[in-house]
């Protein structure tokens, strides 16, 4: 029972550890990033003061204990997705996420 609970507990330290942190900080990079796919307790971060064109359309789901966030970085004003209304695989949205669970989007 003993070796159950120390690996139990090892699974829950290796996942945590896994989550990555993506700052996106110009058109490049958000063109890398717009359509990925992420996991649990990752976090994308957008540079303040920055403005972004296309549609954000990432996959994944993160969990309850650990959410994938978006938010922002840096100092300035906050950053801007302008969709464009540039039809794409994801239609007209600036942010669309489809079939996903437990994402928190901040400022």
């Amino acid at each position: 029972m003993t070796i159950t609970r120390i690996s139990f507990i090892g699974l829950i330290f290796i996942a945590q550890a896994f989550c990555t942190e993506y700052r996106i900080a110009n058109q490049s990079a958000f063109d890398t990033y717009r359509k990925s796919a992420f996991s649990a307790g990752d976090r994308i971060l957008f540079q303040r003061g920055q403005v972004f064109n296309g549609s954000f359309a990432p996959s994944g789901s993160g969990t309850a204990a650990a959410p994938i966030v978006i938010d922002a970085f840096g100092a300035g004003n906050l950053p801007v997705i302008h969709g464009n209304k540039a039809p794409d695989t994801t239609g007209y949205a600036t942010l669309y996420l489809h079939n996903s669970q437990y994402w928190e989007i901040n400022n």
